[in-house]
């Protein structure tokens, strides 16, 4: 997703309104056929639950809490995706490239922004959940 935000966004900034209508559609068209997205959040859900589960005996340890934060930032992920992202991906799916509605750019910007939050956000959750493998690595050392 860091990818995403500095190469293919400031590329998306810079296009007019038909072409980055078409980029966006195909960018929306291939993230969902075949699921790869959805299937990816379902493993991203799954995975620290597992982790978290099989850590809850020692909620104080670090592996615990990394997961956690990790988890936690997950769902800030997930929610900025669902709820603020999703329903323009939606519309912009919906438009037609010789007609744009007038508010195209702001709605661009809008999904530009909030991924200016996601991004981060999934890439600090990466790397807690890095840290939580580092660390319950340490904890079967010793």
């Amino acid at each position: 997703m860091s990818c995403f935000l500095i190469t293919v966004d400031p590329t998306l900034a810079e296009l007019d309104g038909p072409s980055y209508t078409t980029a966006m559609q195909h960018l929306i068209h291939h993230a969902d056929h075949p699921p790869l997205v959805p299937l990816m959040v379902v493993v991203s859900l799954i995975s620290p639950l597992v982790s978290l589960y099989l850590l809850r005996r020692d909620k104080s340890s670090s592996a615990f809490k990394y997961t956690l934060a990790a988890f936690a930032l997950f769902i800030v992920v997930l929610y900025i995706t669902i709820v603020l992202n999703v329903p323009i991906n939606n519309a912009i799916t919906s438009w037609k490239v010789t007609a744009l509605p007038s508010d195209w750019a702001e709605q661009r910007s809008h999904w530009h922004a909030l991924n200016l939050y996601r991004t981060p956000a999934s890439a600090l959750a990466f790397f807690a959940h890095i840290l939580a493998c580092l660390s319950l690595g340490r904890q079967t050392q010793k």
